[in-house]
């Protein structure tokens, strides 16, 4: 089975980015793409050993990546002196939701599974990449500064 021209164009686009973000962001920034990154390799491993997502029963590989990523984006949001992280894991928590409904209702919709499970990522790069511009302007506007919480 091919894959899509357009999925590899945002494959690329949203490594791309993700990669200018951890160039250019803080600690917290690069602790968030490197979660990204991580499940995207994860993710193509998946894929390589299982072939392609069918959404038409719960993904149990997916399952597992997304419960890494919500684990690692409420640790970040806990010590990051930044409120991206915040959306991070409302979005994660969004995918997270998308895999207990199927669990649930197993013959649900799978167009409203995959809505659930895949988009809401690029909402995510999304999220990081406007807490990139914000730490630039800030760091531009005040110099230097905390990037993680004292307690």
């Amino acid at each position: 089975m091919a894959v899509p021209t357009l999925s590899v164009a945002l494959v690329v686009t949203a490594t791309s980015v993700l990669i200018a973000n951890f160039r250019y962001g803080g600690g917290p920034e690069r602790f968030g793409v490197g979660i990204l990154l991580g499940a995207d390799v994860v993710d193509l491993f998946y894929h390589a050993l299982f072939g392609m997502a069918r959404y038409a029963t719960i993904d149990l590989g997916h399952m597992a990546i997304n419960a890494a990523c919500m684990v690692g984006f409420i640790t970040l949001a806990l010590q990051a002196n930044r409120v991206w992280p915040i959306w991070c894991c409302a979005l994660q928590l969004i995918m997270a939701l998308g895999h207990l409904g199927e669990l649930a209702y197993p013959q649900g919709a799978p167009m409203a599974y995959w809505l659930m499970t895949g988009p809401p990522t690029m909402g995510q790069t999304l999220a990081v990449t406007l807490g990139t511009v914000a730490h630039w302007r800030r760091t531009a506007r005040i110099g230097r500064y905390r990037n993680w919480r004292l307690a």
